[in-house]
């Protein structure tokens, strides 16, 4: 093997396990209620003449930050959002809550002391956003994701202190990119201070990724770098990820190594041309309205689609009704997975949910999948730009001690999607390979085992990361000893109203 497909095996192996940084969707929702009651302790003081620095910037910043100026967007649905409100807290609000206790005789309790790392958390995450899907970071600063322009971008000061916070964390190819942003504003601006900030900047990027460089290239093992030194670049340095991927799928397509199909899940989250996505097979019907003889669709039938053929992988589409999602994310209130996590969450059992109707979730998913369940359902969401590892839900790769974990009863999986993320959070299933939109009141449904004993090695799969909104869906996965014998996977009939969009 070449040594440079090892360094890139080692290196997509470190990268899954590193990102893993992010803002609970839940703890940033509790912050913004925070700030909100102390911005109306004093919106209306008398900002001129007021002895607080910068209350004026933090003011305007704020109220740029609403729910009138960023319209559709919730704080915890953009991250540009989110780091602002955690910058206003660490950079403003000490001073302001000073203030406001010698103005209003008003004591804050310590639940108002946010983390001195509450920014670079969200940092992490827009960095890992922009790796992952190649952002521009001109763009990304004025809020701009791929084709979506959401007019809410990064203010003042942000820029440079996000950049710095990268740096910290060493993602020098990103923050190779912020310094020359930052450079030509403060150019394009005759902004002296912000040029001297990011050249200072850049000499300590310079210095630190060389050593960083150096050092790792012995052990054999390099992250977020250039392919060389950035001192011996005269011209557009060259990041070693996207050179490394590049080189890997070329060579080793096909070679079913864990490397590939995280290689895999990045280029097919990001559209890149490095793997070509497959349509639906044309050789079934895309997409039918079927009612399978039961007399529960009869009325109004199952709007399925094959997405794929061996392994079938299924979708269908208005299982689930907004009124009744709604009142699932109240009552499910997701809580943390222990240690960092790309997501919250809980398990609810069968019983707990809303009635659909005269029925059930369970009774309903039975009828139309054909299949027996009960138990737990797992109601969980994803964070912005948290994306899960590649994985297969009857297997586990062998640890470090050789120890294969296996989930032999997991005969089948179900994903029941809960909201509509503008931006990210397909499923993707890079051994296909397939992207699945997450579409909110839909569920996909696929096979973990060929036969009672074989597994179907074809459903490695993970989500990528989410841009703009939160992907919320729940989850089960079907019990193998309910459904011996085993019967041929969903299949089609009285096929009706066929679909031609």
């Amino acid at each position: 093997m070449p040594h440079q497909m090892l360094v890139g095996i080692i290196y997509i192996t470190s990268l899954m396990a590193r990102v893993g940084v992010f803002t609970s969707l839940l703890d940033t929702e509790k912050w913004a209620d925070k700030e909100e009651m102390v911005y109306s302790m004093v919106k209306h003081w008398n900002v001129s003449s007021s002895v607080v620095p910068y209350l004026k910037e933090y003011i305007e910043d704020y109220e740029s930050s609403t729910a009138a100026a960023r319209g559709k967007y919730k704080v915890f649905d953009h991250l540009l959002l989110t780091y602002r409100m955690f910058y206003r807290w660490q950079h403003y609000m000490p001073t302001v809550l000073k203030e406001i206790t010698n103005h209003d005789k008003l004591t804050f309790p310590d639940e108002f002391e946010i983390s001195t790392t509450a920014t670079t958390t969200v940092s992490a995450s827009i960095l890992t956003l922009q790796f992952f899907y190649n952002l521009p970071t001109k763009e990304l600063i004025d809020g701009t994701f791929r084709s979506v322009t959401t007019g809410i971008g990064l203010t003042n000061q942000q820029p440079l202190q996000l950049a710095k916070e990268g740096l910290e964390m060493e993602y020098y190819v990103q923050v190779w990119d912020w310094v020359n942003v930052l450079l030509a504003r403060g150019r394009g601006n005759n902004d002296t201070v912000l040029i001297k900030q990011a050249e200072d900047l850049e000499r300590h990027l310079i210095a630190k990724h060389d050593e960083i460089y150096i050092r790792d290239r012995q052990l054999g093992f390099r992250k977020y770098v250039f392919v060389d030194a950035l001192s011996n670049y005269t011209g557009v340095p060259e990041p070693l990820f996207q050179f490394q991927m590049d080189e890997f799928l070329d060579i080793w397509e096909g070679s079913k190594l864990p490397a590939e199909r995280n290689f895999k899940h990045i280029a097919i989250c990001s559209d890149s041309d490095a793997v070509k996505v497959n349509p639906p097979p044309l050789s079934n019907l895309r997409c039918w309205t079927d009612h399978g003889g039961h007399p529960f669709y009869v009325l109004a039938p199952r709007k399925v689609e094959k997405l794929w053929d061996s392994p079938d992988v299924y979708q269908f589409y208005d299982v689930l009704n907004l009124q009744w999602i709604e009142k699932v994310k109240i009552l499910a209130a997701p809580v943390p997975e222990i240690g960092e996590s790309a997501m919250d969450f809980t398990s609810i059992r069968e019983e707990e949910f809303p009635p659909i109707g005269h029925t059930g979730l369970t009774n309903k998913l039975e009828s139309m999948l054909g299949i027996h369940l009960g138990g737990y359902y797992r109601v969980s969401v994803y964070h912005q730009a948290g994306e899960g590892k590649v994985h297969h839900d009857s297997f586990r790769v062998p640890n470090q001690i050789n120890e294969v974990k296996m989930f032999t009863k997991r005969l089948a999986s179900i994903i029941i999607y809960i909201s509509d993320p503008e931006l990210g959070g397909e499923t993707v299933f890079p051994e296909i390979p397939l992207k699945v939109k997450a579409v909110s009141g839909s569920l996909i449904y696929w096979r973990n085992y060929l036969t009672e004993d074989r597994l179907s090695w074809d459903v490695w799969h993970a989500p990528c990361p989410t841009i703009l909104g939160n992907r919320w869906f729940i989850a089960y996965f079907v019990d193998m000893e309910r459904n011996l014998p085993l019967k041929a996977a969903y299949t089609t009939s009285n096929v009706a109203n066929i679909c031609t969009d």
